[in-house]
């Protein structure tokens, strides 16, 4: 029979000679008198930016249950230009399936909280905490979170507490500290702005804003 070949991950499919197909215990053949050519087949083709989202979304129809399936589909759309809101859905779909999994829910709070939807990242964020890998970064990203909306300085002042008990020896770690004891004109404000400045890394745009911002606060 001939079969469309997708011989490499490039451009292109190719016209083949496939042996007809032997049906097993369950299987039934069928003859097939005229095909065609979907929008999922033509990305594949042309091996453009969607060619991987039009693979997984295949995958996924076949196995409409399959967390990991979603996850990898993620991956894809958050390469994309426009993927964002596509990968939010997928990874609330596989966190629903998975709600243990750190890492979909570390993605999802990245993903919310990068749109825009930052109160709505908070929880995800603190299930990611539950796995090891992800620990440091869920915590920092969700203390963030009270410097990018400040709408609860008692819960930015204890995350960093929490965050810098923690990991102690990172930057990061003391300059949302810092930043939020300056904030509550707390009198321990001093000692966590000057660890900061110990230990920041001026590499770090983030790190090296705020330590123009200190400074131009006369600390």
């Amino acid at each position: 029979m001939k079969a469309l070949y997708k011989s490499a991950a490039a451009p292109g499919l190719t016209l083949v000679e496939r042996p007809e197909p032997t049906p097993g215990p369950g299987d039934v053949k069928i003859r097939v008198l005229r095909t065609g050519i979907c929008g999922t087949d033509l990305h594949i083709e042309s091996w453009d930016d969607w060619a991987a989202v039009a693979y997984y979304s295949q995958s996924f129809r076949f196995l409409p249950t399959e967390a990991r399936t979603l996850y990898s589909r993620f991956v894809a759309l958050d390469r994309i230009p426009g993927g964002a809101q596509w990968a939010i859905r997928d990874l609330r779909r596989a966190v629903a399936l998975k709600p243990g999994e750190a890492s979909y829910n570390f993605w999802l709070a990245r993903l919310l909280h990068n749109d825009g939807e930052v109160v709505a990242a908070r929880p995800y964020y603190l299930a990611a905490r539950s796995d090891a890998e992800f620990d440091h970064d869920a915590l920092w990203f969700y203390c963030t979170s009270f410097i990018d909306v400040q709408d609860d300085l008692d819960a930015l002042l204890e995350c960093s507490e929490t965050l810098a008990g923690a990991y102690p020896e990172f930057g990061t770690s003391w300059m949302v500290r810092a930043l939020a004891l300056v904030g509550a004109r707390d009198p321990d404000a001093p000692a966590a702005v000057a660890r900061f400045r110990e230990l920041a890394d001026a590499r770090d745009p983030r790190q090296e804003a705020m330590l123009e911002y200190l400074t131009s606060q006369g600390w």
